[in-house]
């Protein structure tokens, strides 16, 4: 599926995969970092770029850090109750002191993420299940 993000006034496109609760992204736009492959999961980080691995310690980033909050966002929905309607649910929490909305279809499905105070939000379009 496709992953639109938007951080603060900056776009990023990127091809996503979900696979056995790890995140996949590798980005097709902006051009400067193209190729760059992100793998987000509750066991860690992972980053791909030209060949060059950082695997950094989650623990270790800086509190506010967008990879290390959405690590943390991925381990904090794993068994929270979602509110559903008709047409959507959604699980609201908080990570370090960021609350965060992640909306998905009845059928698990994600359509977005949204973190208001980090002015970021991730629209998930063209999902498919394999």
């Amino acid at each position: 599926f496709t992953a639109s993000i938007v951080l603060n006034d900056s776009e990023f496109i990127a091809d996503a995969t979900l696979l056995d609760d790890e995140l996949e992204l590798v980005v097709n736009s902006p051009q400067e970092i193209k190729g760059l492959i992100l793998s987000i999961s509750k066991n860690g980080v992972n980053a791909v770029y030209n060949g060059i691995t950082f695997a950094p310690d989650v623990n270790s980033l800086p509190n506010g850090a967008v990879i290390q909050i959405l690590f943390e966002i991925i381990r904090d929905i794993e068994g929270k109750n979602a509110v559903c309607n008709n047409e959507n649910c959604m699980i609201q929490g908080k990570v370090n002191n960021y609350a965060y909305d992640f909306i998905f279809s009845p059928a698990g499905l994600p359509i977005s993420l949204e973190i208001k105070d980090l002015n970021l939000k991730i629209n998930f379009t063209n999902v498919t299940i394999k």
